[in-house]
């Protein structure tokens, strides 16, 4: 004797959904588009609070976290935004000069941000 599977065997076929039907799917479609809605204004609302107190926390740190800070920047910015990061007047001259120097890539060339100098360390408790 074979038990019966509950599992669905495959996709849900659309051609034969009933007018409930679509308008459970349609409700289920609305949620998750509300969800997404709501989990992006949060993470604009954070981006927001982070980049208001951004440029007062560079200008009162010491400038070794400063620079580890533009290193992890210009690490993964691409080409374009890392020629604007560079241009930042607390950006450290030597990061500087490898963003103008690394000058024969693709304007869009995400790997740009794989050339900026390691810094000696990555222990911030001195």
């Amino acid at each position: 004797m074979s038990n019966t599977s509950t599992r669905p065997s495959g996709p849900i076929d659309f051609t034969t959904l009933t007018d409930g039907q679509r308008a459970q799917i349609d409700r289920v479609a609305q949620v998750g588009g509300r969800i997404a809605l709501q989990q992006t204004r949060a993470r604009k609302a954070i981006e927001m609070a982070m980049q208001a107190h951004l440029f007062d926390m560079l200008a009162t740190a010491d400038a070794k976290l400063v620079e580890q800070i533009f290193d992890g920047l210009l690490a993964v910015a691409t080409r374009a935004n890392a020629k604007r990061i560079a241009q930042h007047p607390l950006c450290p001259p030597r990061l500087v000069t490898l963003v103008e120097d690394d000058g024969d890539g693709d304007a869009d060339d995400p790997k740009v941000g794989g050339k900026p100098a390691k810094p000696e360390t990555t222990d911030l408790s001195d």
